[in-house]
């Protein structure tokens, strides 16, 4: 091994050992510099999550995966222990997102249906819009608001994929009722 090699993993060891030696001190030293330079750390903290967004996006996203199960019963324990403020919570999350309260209301539906397969998603459904030209398949109605139709009604062997989804107005929804008629014809989905 090389002597310098050598030399630096020694000094490594030493400052290791000499932190766990000293280790009451340097907490002292860190609790009384964050209280001296508080200010001073939260500019830098402000810097670097606004540099580095996808960086701190994937650590998080990490940390969760690791700690699905805590996270999951400390949710259901706040819940339990104040489920006003859960209720709050829920209730404007909801108004700042509806889109993914009827994503999540759809997959609800679809899991107690037994669906197979997987869920199409917001996105995908602006895809297919995009794709279709914002239209009612069935009368061709642009200037109308447009309702996610299953082709083959929703079922156990049926899924709940964007390539089973057509767009259709409340008219035609409503008087296609459970029939399995496709008007996206030979359309071929393509998801990104």
């Amino acid at each position: 091994m090389d002597t310098s090699i050598a030399q630096k993993e020694r000094r490594r060891e030493y400052n290791r050992m000499y932190y766990v030696e000293h280790a009451e001190e340097h907490r002292e030293y860190d609790k009384k510099y964050r209280t001296e330079h508080l200010e001073e750390i939260h500019e830098r903290q402000k810097v670097y999550r606004a540099e580095n967004p996808e960086k701190i996006r994937r650590r998080k996203q990490k940390h969760y995966e690791e700690h699905k199960e805590y996270y999951r019963e400390w949710h259901q324990r706040d819940h339990a222990e104040h489920p006003e403020r859960a209720r709050e919570r829920n209730k404007k999350r909801r108004a700042e997102h509806p889109e993914y309260s009827c994503e999540k209301v759809r997959e609800r539906r679809a899991r107690k249906r037994n669906v197979a397969g997987g869920h199409f998603t917001e996105k995908e459904w602006q895809e297919l819009l995009d794709m279709t030209g914002h239209k009612c398949l069935c009368c061709g109605a642009t200037n109308v608001p447009l309702q996610r139709d299953h082709i083959v009604p929703l079922g156990p062997p049926h899924s709940d994929e964007i390539t089973n989804i057509q767009p259709l107005c409340v008219h035609c929804n409503t008087s296609k009722q459970r029939k399995t008629i496709n008007y996206k014809g030979d359309m071929t989905w393509t998801s990104i």
